[in-house]
């Protein structure tokens, strides 16, 4: 099954007329016959949007692909991210003075991220060392 074999039959599955499609995509109805008449194809935010709209991942609606499923199950995703966030809380409700550390980090700008992990891991004695050659000198002194 290609593009638009699949468009119509999501579409359909849906209960979506064209009309309907169209407008949950800001396309025009005709735009919607050409995809589903392999006369046109839409680009790929369009295409990312339409996976997105009917929960398959691209490489099934491109043909690519049998499984339908997304390759992102959201519902999934959303109590991974509450499960962390109960934690996050629970923790910073039990140790206050972290909290200050957690609002401080919130302020960090991307361009100071990387210095504040070094800072971090070797506080933690978790330094990496970025030069591999550097790395195994340190490693042979230590050992002697």
């Amino acid at each position: 099954m290609d593009f638009s074999e699949k468009l119509k039959a999501l579409r359909k599955k849906h209960g979506h007329t064209q009309s309907t499609l169209a407008h949950l995509l800001n396309v025009s109805q005709n735009a919607i016959y050409n995809w589903e008449n392999g006369k046109r194809e839409p680009n790929l935010d369009t295409i990312l949007k339409i996976a997105d709209i009917y929960g398959v991942s691209i490489n099934y609606l491109m043909g690519m692909s049998d499984k339908e499923e997304s390759l992102c199950d959201m519902t999934t995703f959303h109590d991974e991210i509450d499960e962390y966030t109960h934690e996050l809380g629970e923790f910073l409700y039990y140790n206050p003075e972290h909290k200050q550390l957690f609002d401080a980090s919130m302020e960090v700008k991307q361009a100071d991220l990387h210095l504040a992990t070094e800072m971090l891991n070797l506080i933690n004695g978790r330094f990496i060392e970025k030069d591999p050659m550097k790395a195994t000198s340190k490693k042979m002194n230590h050992q002697r």
